[in-house]
C-alpha cells in the first residue's frame, strides 16, 4: 500500500496565504510519501499567486518521481483555474469519485 499525505488547502488559495502554504508544502515534501493528495473542497477564493503556489508543489512532486490528486476541487476553485488557463497543468478532469487528478 502506497504511503499517501493529504494537504488542506485553505479557503483563500492567494497572496494572502501564500507564504504560509508554502511553508506547509516543504514540510510536506520533507515526509517519505508516495504520493500527495491536495484538498481544494474549501478554496473559495484563488489567484494567480495561489494557483502559481500549487503548480510549483506539483512540479516538485512530479521532480521526485511521485503523484499528486487534487481531491473534490471547489467551484471556485475550477473556475480560478479556468480563468487563468491551467486547468491544462493542473490536469482538473472532474472522476466519479469526486476528485481530479
Amino acid at each position: 500500500m502506497s504511503k499517501r499525505s493529504t494537504l488542506s488547502l485553505p479557503e483563500r488559495l492567494d497572496i494572502s496565504e501564500a507564504e504560509s502554504l508554502r511553508e506547509r508544502m516543504n514540510k510536506a515534501l520533507e515526509k517519505d510519501a508516495e504520493a500527495y493528495d491536495i484538498k481544494a473542497d474549501k478554496v473559495t477564493r484563488a489567484d494567480s499567486a495561489g494557483l502559481q503556489l500549487l503548480l510549483s508543489f506539483s512540479g516538485a512532486v512530479s521532480k521526485l518521481g511521485k503523484e499528486m490528486k487534487i481531491t473534490h476541487p471547489s467551484d471556485e476553485f475550477l473556475a480560478a483555474a479556468e480563468l487563468l488557463g491551467v486547468t491544462e497543468l493542473l490536469d482538473t478532469r472532474k472522476v466519479n469519485s469526486g476528485s481530479i487528478k
